[in-house]
């Protein structure tokens, strides 16, 4: 992996297909760490739904999306409105140092935090002398 993951901007346009609907998506802020033995993904967002989130590894990417959850009150009509109903939909280019069979998800509190962890064959290491 880069010193920085590349991100490309996954389904920021106005409208995006996801499931066979048409829908907004947002693109989640995101911070990315480096430890020792991962890089770790944060990404915040807020009114998603666990059971709908998709993470998968495609083609050298992350992938995240999610479909928007609308907040709809039955025998109510909407007298005003200023929250959005969007989904989140973004990707990220790995590199080659990540290990594709060891990857942790886990979302909490609107947080999705993904680890991606370093493949031990590509992890430097010190070479004693004899």
């Amino acid at each position: 992996m880069n010193k920085e993951m590349s991100t490309t901007r996954s389904g920021s346009e106005p409208l995006s297909r996801f499931e066979g609907q048409e829908e907004q998506y947002v693109l989640p802020l995101a911070d990315i760490f480096e430890t020792a033995d991962a890089y770790v993904v944060t990404m915040d967002m807020p009114g998603a739904d666990k059971e709908n989130m998709h993470v998968r590894l495609e083609r050298g990417s992350l992938m995240v999306t999610a479909p928007a959850i609308g907040h709809v009150h039955e025998n109510a009509s909407v007298l005003h409105q200023e929250s959005r109903i969007t989904g989140y939909s973004r990707a990220f280019s790995l590199g080659e140092d990540i290990d594709l069979k060891n990857v942790d998800a886990e979302f909490q509190d609107g947080v999705l935090t993904v680890k991606l962890f370093k493949n031990e064959q590509l992890k430097p290491r010190e070479i004693s002398i004899r």
